[in-house]
This record gives structure tokens, sequence and C-alpha cells, in this order.
């Protein structure tokens, strides 16, 4: 993969990341502002959560691509290695954050820690909306789309609904 190529994979794949990261956290602050509890901590500890799980998502996008264009037995050893590295970063970036939430409270715990949980969801759901897109666009250009219109006897199945009609009729 050339430059271009890992920075459009790198966009591609934290689109859903990022756009999740900032919906939950949106959410999460007008909770708190409808109960009456936000205050300016809650924005902190928000864009705190946010910053860390983009940085944490961003080592391991790197990582992955890094992996990809090599040899599989290094990959393999990357990836882990990467893993840790990004776990340590995390429990540290949130532990400080818990620091500054807790002794010097300009941060609150809440909307920071709940970023961590963001990410999942958004891509559960990217990947739900992009299933069902695929399950519910044209297969035209797809030659592989024949072989859905077959049953498991091998016979093609691709018209069977528009031949009955034709018939009866």
């Amino acid at each position: 993969m050339d430059n271009s190529e890992n920075k459009s994979a790198v966009k591609d794949f934290m689109l859903p990341i990022i756009a999740g990261l900032a919906v939950g956290e949106i959410i999460t602050v007008a909770v708190f502002a409808v109960i009456g509890k936000f205050a300016l901590p809650v924005l902190w500890g928000a864009l705190w959560g946010i910053a860390v799980m983009t940085v944490y998502y961003l080592l391991m996008a790197r990582a992955v691509i890094k992996a990809a264009s090599g040899d599989p037995d290094i990959a393999k050893k990357l990836i882990q290695a990467s893993y840790s590295v990004r776990m340590v970063l995390l429990i540290v970036l949130m532990g400080i954050g818990l620091y500054l939430s807790r002794s010097l409270e300009l941060l609150n715990w809440i909307p920071m820690l709940l970023a961590v949980f963001f990410p999942r969801i958004s891509i559960a759901i990217w990947q739900l909306i992009s299933n069902t897109k695929k399950l519910y666009t044209s297969d035209a250009d797809n030659p592989e789309a024949d072989i859905l219109d077959t049953d498991t006897s091998g016979k093609d199945t691709s018209g069977t609904d528009r031949d009955e009609k034709e018939s009866d009729d």
C-alpha cells in the first residue's frame, strides 16, 4: 500500500469511530444538562475521553496497516505488541484523567469513561448499516450475484417468481 492508500484506509476506519464518539459524548453532555448536573468538567471529561480513544484507535489503525504490508510472522508479533502498548497507554491516560477528575476536579469521570464504549457501539451500528445497504443494493454489476440465485441443488431460481406469475395469467 502506498501512503495515499494508507491515509484513505485510516480515514475510512476512523470515520465511524470519531462520529460515534462525538454523538455519544454530545448525548452524554445533553443528559447532564437535562438532569441539571452540567458543569464545565463534564465537557472537559468528554473531550478527554474523545482524545484518548481517538489516539487509541489511530494507533491501532497504524499497526494494522504496518502489519498488513509486512511478513505474516512479524505481523502477528507486531499486532500483539501494538495491543499491549495501546492497553498500557489507555490505562495510563485514563488514570491521568481519573486523577484530574478526583483530585483536581478538572474533569468529570463519567463522560471520560463512557468514551471507551462509544467506538464499539458505533462500529457495530456502522457495520449493521453497511450490511443493510449491501443487502438492498442492486447486484447487477456483481458477477457473484448469480450464486445467490441458485438453490441448494444448483437449480437456477433467479426468475422463479416472475415465471410463476406469468404462467398464472
